[in-house]
C-alpha cells in the first residue's frame, strides 16, 4: 500500500498538499510560492528556507485485511535527511542518513484503524552549525558549507 495523502507544514505555509517523493523546495515551488530554485541563481537566494523546520503528515486508513496481520511494516525510503518520524504521535526513530530504507513494525500503533505519520524535518543548515568538530569545507565553491558532511 502506497501513501499519497501527504501535507506539508513549513514556516509561513500550512497544510500544503503535495505528492512524494518530493521537497520542501519542490512543494513550494509547486504551489506557487517560490520561483524555480534550479533557475539562474535562484538557489542561493533560496538556500535561507533550509533554516526553517519543515513537517510533512499524513492519516491512513488501515483496511482490515492489513490489520489483521501479525506485523504491519511501514518503510521509508530516501528521508532526506535529519528527520524525527512520528506515527499517532509516538517517536519511533530519529534518522539521519537520506542513503537508506528504515522499515518499522507498526502494529502496535495502529488506532482505529489509522495511522497518523508526522516527519519533522531539522534544518540542514542549524544542523551543520552544530558540527563545530567538524571544519566545515566544500570540494566544490557552489555547495552550501557543511553539505558534504550529511548524508
Amino acid at each position: 500500500m502506497i501513501i499519497s495523502n501527504w501535507k506539508m507544514d513549513t514556516v509561513g505555509h500550512k497544510g500544503l498538499e503535495c505528492v512524494v517523493p518530493c521537497s520542501m523546495y519542490s512543494v513550494l515551488y509547486e504551489n506557487g510560492l517560490i520561483p524555480h530554485p534550479y533557475y539562474g541563481t535562484n538557489e542561493k537566494g533560496l538556500t535561507a528556507l533550509s533554516r526553517n523546520e519543515t513537517t510533512f503528515y499524513t492519516e491512513v486508513q488501515i483496511p482490515d485485511e492489513i490489520c489483521a496481520r501479525e506485523f504491519v511494516e511501514l518503510t521509508f525510503e530516501g528521508l532526506d535527511t535529519v528527520c524525527d518520524i512520528f506515527v499517532n504521535g509516538t517517536l519511533i526513530d530519529s534518522v539521519e542518513n537520506m542513503h537508506r530504507a528504515y522499515t518499522y513494525d507498526v502494529k502496535n500503533l495502529i488506532k482505529d484503524k489509522k495511522l497518523g505519520i508526522r516527519l519533522e524535518f531539522k534544518s540542514p543548515l542549524e544542523y551543520f552549525e552544530k558540527w563545530d568538530k567538524i571544519q566545515h569545507t566544500c570540494t566544490d565553491t557552489s555547495c552550501t558549507q557543511g553539505a558534504i558532511h550529511l548524508r
